[in-house]
């Protein structure tokens, strides 16, 4: 098991559904709020802030997920300054480019991948010419930026992957990186209520269960020994789990 193969089990038609999907889901977002245009494709003064922030950290020592680190207190993304600053970065679940817009200006380049192709157009226009944004079903293109991103990393996304789902982004994730380098992710890790147990789980599902083909924002659950099993067929070694309570996140960082 490889991430090479884990992807080649991939159909276009299967990723094709999917961005329709999605295309549907940002739809709903797109209505609900006028934040997802702000153009921060240009530097302001909210842009030069964040620029500032993360130079200013690189050579200093900061707490991963603590307000000290400003690119977790900027962006919730569970990596270093040093790690971003002037290095080939990538987004998996990228949407319409809500970090790279502004994390853009800060890395020599910034690669957002979604499945969705509507949020992609908004990306292009509202981010700095460091980005490029593709779509996971556009595989020839996408293979053009196999090992070379120093960092991957996905916010909010793994969250509400299945086990075979999360699978296949790790593999994405995977052969974009360089040999060492880290892939960042959260997966849904609830405080309130354990999953586990039918009673509680409401509308959350466990890893392994079946996608749930109306709700593409359900919250799936991974046990430890599953997010290592990714890990593992991926190519890739598990160096960090820690849970977020607040905002039910378990933070997995992964090196290939």
């Amino acid at each position: 098991m490889s991430a090479e193969s884990i992807i080649a089990e991939q159909k276009p038609s299967n990723l094709s559904a999917m961005a329709d999907r999605w295309d549907h889901e940002w739809i709903k977002y797109f209505r609900r709020s006028p934040d997802y245009f702000v153009d921060n494709s240009k530097i302001d003064t909210d842009v030069r802030a964040r620029i500032d922030a993360v130079k200013g950290a690189v050579s200093r020592p900061v707490d991963l997920l603590s307000a000290s680190n400003p690119v977790w207190r900027i962006w919730a993304v569970a990596v270093y300054p040093q790690e971003i600053w002037q290095r080939a970065v990538a987004d998996l679940g990228c949407g319409p480019g809500a970090i790279g817009r502004t994390m853009g200006h800060v890395t020599r380049h910034f690669l957002g991948v979604d499945f969705a192709r509507l949020p992609l157009h908004v990306a292009r226009i509202i981010s700095p010419p460091t980005c490029t944004y593709v779509s996971r079903y556009e595989i020839e293109e996408l293979a053009k930026f196999y090992g070379t991103r120093d960092v991957v990393f996905s916010r909010n996304v793994f969250i509400h992957q299945n086990y075979e789902q999360a699978r296949q982004l790790a593999a994405v994730g995977a052969m974009l990186l360089k040999p060492g380098g880290i892939l960042a992710a959260d997966f849904f890790d609830p405080s309130n209520k354990d999953v586990r147990d039918p009673k509680q789980r409401g509308i959350s599902r466990l890893a392994k269960d079946d996608l749930d083909q109306d709700r593409p924002t359900v919250g799936y659950y991974f046990e430890q020994h599953e997010i290592q099993e990714i890990a593992r067929d991926c190519g890739l070694k598990v160096e960090m789990i820690e849970r977020v309570p607040e905002r039910n996140w378990r933070i997995v960082r992964m090196r290939r």
